[in-house]
């Protein structure tokens, strides 16, 4: 018999168990990583096991009020990890999405990734000449004078934003050569993933294509916030961000990519800006990757797509 767990009552457990471990020590993963305190790492366990497949017959027909039941848990577990946080994820199976928070961040270097997918989007998903070795060191090991030769030739700040307000991005706009210092949302992050992953890319198959392989490339030291949700980090496809602001001398970090979990492709993004050290903001993203990823896992159990 598979142990059922309530839904609100695990969303509980998991916003009492990040509250909780806010004040101990980070534990560190064998990759040199960030893991998931043992309270928590439980929680998300049994909401594994509550999101396994039971069969057809056992499936629970969906509910009008589901998404909403879903969206009220993971909005109440985000706001325990901090009100500057926010994520979003899509079920690629399914179609189904959830998001949480309203925070704003740098977007930092995953901003990298509107920039190629503008260059792809011009030359019909096609890398040419020196722009193979740039968009190479620009993704897989975040080369920022790469990424400045890019944003040119993919023309200008100007083209990155036409790209991505036809791609459905609506509160990030990339000011001159400051892109690493363009406000996104993980809605916005989500909705990038949407248009360079998948059949339907913007940037066409051949285009998906090259965006896939570099960012399944990503330099190990920057494999960092959602692999941390995956079952194989080392498989994740991501762009990871990050950014100590100037002024209030806080770090925003970022990361979003596809990771696979319990057998389901998922498109994942997080954000958070108020960090004290960059270690912290770390630990905050991927917590929020874990437990946002459970409860879509959830929500997709007990409200299957028609």
């Amino acid at each position: 018999m598979i142990l059922r767990l309530g839904a609100v009552a695990l969303l509980t457990s998991l916003a009492v168990a990040v509250a909780t471990s806010e004040a101990k020590a980070p534990h560190s993963a064998p990759d040199g990583g960030t893991a998931l305190p043992p309270e928590v790492s439980r929680t998300v366990e049994l909401a594994a096991i509550v999101a396994s497949p039971l069969g057809a017959s056992t499936v629970p027909a969906p509910r009008p009020d589901a998404q909403d039941e879903a969206l009220d848990r993971l909005a109440r577990a985000v706001e325990a990890v901090g009100p500057d946080v926010s994520v979003a994820i899509l079920d690629v199976g399914t179609g189904r999405q959830l998001d949480a928070g309203k925070a704003t961040a740098f977007g930092a270097s995953t901003m990298k990734i509107d920039i190629l997918a503008t260059l792809l989007s011009r030359q019909d998903g096609r890398l040419e000449g020196s722009q193979r070795a740039l968009a190479r060191s620009m993704i897989t090991v975040s080369d920022n004078e790469a990424t400045d030769v890019l944003l040119e030739r993919a023309g200008g700040a100007d083209a990155v934003n036409a790209f991505t307000t036809r791609a459905g991005l609506e509160k990030t706009t990339v000011g001159g050569d400051e892109w690493g210092r363009t406000r996104t949302s993980a809605a916005d992050r989500l909705s990038m993933l949407r248009a360079v992953l998948g059949d339907d890319a913007l940037i066409g198959a051949r285009g998906e294509r090259t965006m896939r392989s570099l960012m399944s490339r990503v330099a190990q030291d920057q494999r960092v916030g959602v692999p941390a949700a995956a079952d194989d980090p080392d498989a994740a496809v991501l762009k990871a961000g990050y950014l100590q602001d100037e002024s209030s001398r806080r770090w925003h970090v970022s990361s979003m990519g596809e990771v696979r979990v319990g057998g389901r492709d998922y498109l994942l993004a997080v954000i958070s800006s108020d960090n004290r050290t960059l270690e912290r903001g770390l630990q905050r993203i991927e917590r929020t990757a874990r437990l946002t990823v459970a409860e879509m896992a959830d929500f997709v159990h007990r409200a299957p797509a028609a």
